[in-house]
């Protein structure tokens, strides 16, 4: 696109030159000047129009001090909307407790925030806990988890509420894969043994959860092929047995193989094949065999 601009640009201009030394006997001085304004104003226009159509809708900074901002603009490249990530807002609340009697406390609200690839979509989970007066820690409201996406207008395209009593985990909770799928890691509980990896469609329903409900996992890594067909998970169980080891699912059929001994996981390729090491061990296998196509 950019080399048939430059040579329409070429093109404009030396037809404009041509014309200009073929009527210089005739034209003024202030004329030729106009002549050659009105193609640069055309250049312009072009690069601005280019420009604009690359903008980032959703960028995420960070300050002298590492706090992180989510700052969201609209179709001028002006900032419409910031959102602190990490750091709690605190606002005095009155509330109901569990019994129904109303109680003054804070909400404390934390959120967090992954940008897709081409900054036109975010991902933002929002956790709420009440602390009400005169309440011991169990008798607190429970705390809610919720998972919202926008689209690149930042409008809401949905959300979800993950859970309550749970929060997110690790440094890096939330990713977007690029067909908007959303990979979410949690702790239920707020127990570190109790950890969960959640996979969201782009229209927001739960299409995977590792482990199930009655299993005490804690996950110590993952990474997923860029078709997003395998996904490997290092995880350690503590309930009902002890155990430490990766399983692979294929999730375009469901099937999944755990191998019983941990490794590391390295790139996942398209075709299936993985590597995998241990210290200065390295080898590697064949999801196709053990999970098919």
């Amino acid at each position: 696109m950019k080399k048939n601009i430059v040579m329409i640009l070429i093109l404009m201009f030396g037809l404009i030159f041509t014309v200009g030394l073929m009527a210089q006997g005739s034209k003024s001085e202030t004329e030729m000047k106009q002549t050659t304004i009105t193609v640069e104003t055309i250049g312009n226009t072009i690069k601005a129009q280019e420009t604009k159509g690359q903008l980032k809708r959703f960028v995420i900074t960070k300050d002298d001090k590492g706090f992180e901002t989510l700052n969201i603009y609209n179709t001028d490249g002006k900032i419409k909307e910031k959102i602190q990530l990490w750091k709690p807002k605190i606002t005095k609340i009155k509330a109901k407790d569990k019994n129904g009697k109303l109680r003054s406390g804070i909400e404390e609200e934390s959120i967090l925030a992954s940008v897709s690839e081409d900054g036109k979509r975010i991902a933002i989970t929002r956790y709420k806990s009440k602390k009400l007066d005169g309440l011991l820690g169990y008798e607190q409201p429970d705390s809610t988890l919720e998972l919202e996406v926008r689209d690149e207008n930042g409008e809401v395209k949905w959300k979800r509420e993950i859970g309550k009593n749970i929060v997110c985990t690790s440094l890096t909770p939330i990713r977007q894969l690029k067909s908007g799928k959303i990979i979410v890691r949690i702790n239920v509980n707020e127990e570190r043994s109790k950890e969960k990896l959640l996979i969201y469609d782009f229209e927001g329903n739960k299409i995977f959860q590792f482990p199930d409900e009655s299993k005490e996992y804690g996950i110590v890594d993952y990474n997923i092929s860029s078709n997003e067909k395998y996904i490997g998970i290092s995880y350690i169980a503590y309930s009902p047995e002890h155990k430490d080891s990766v399983i692979f699912f294929n999730l375009s059929n469901g099937k999944s193989w755990d191998m019983g001994e941990r490794w590391g996981i390295g790139n996942i390729e398209n075709n299936g094949k993985v590597e995998l090491f241990s210290g200065r061990n390295i080898k590697t296998i064949d999801l196709k065999s053990k999970l098919g196509e």
